[in-house]
């Protein structure tokens, strides 16, 4: 008969850790979100350099033509990186929340 009340509070404690975690992966998917944008926006940035640059090529010198495609490519790879970040902390936060399903419905 002890055993169920022990069961319970062990549910209720994995419980309680897996609430913490959903709070600090929201965390953590708000702040990469951010970032997401942030670089998102840089990258159009350069990217309206290049088109700009491209439209005119004769009016630019050829190291600055190349050093803009570099640096759109490169905040190209940076934000598409963070969004594959993004991606895995928002599919952990739905393995998570399942979790936490399963031991709310333990409790009932």
């Amino acid at each position: 008969m002890s055993a169920a009340p022990s069961l319970l509070a062990e549910v209720a404690t994995e419980q309680q850790r897996v609430t913490a975690e959903i709070r600090e992966l929201d965390l953590l998917v708000e702040s990469t979100q951010v970032e997401v944008n942030r670089l998102r926006s840089r990258e159009d940035q350069l990217k309206a350099k290049v088109e700009q640059i491209r439209a005119n090529p004769g009016s630019h010198q050829r190291e600055e033509i190349f050093g803009a495609t570099d640096e759109f490519s490169a905040a190209m790879a940076k934000r598409m990186t963070m969004e594959g970040q993004l991606g895995a902390l928002v599919a952990k936060r739905k393995l998570i929340d399942r979790s936490a399903q399963i031991l709310n419905a333990t409790q009932r």
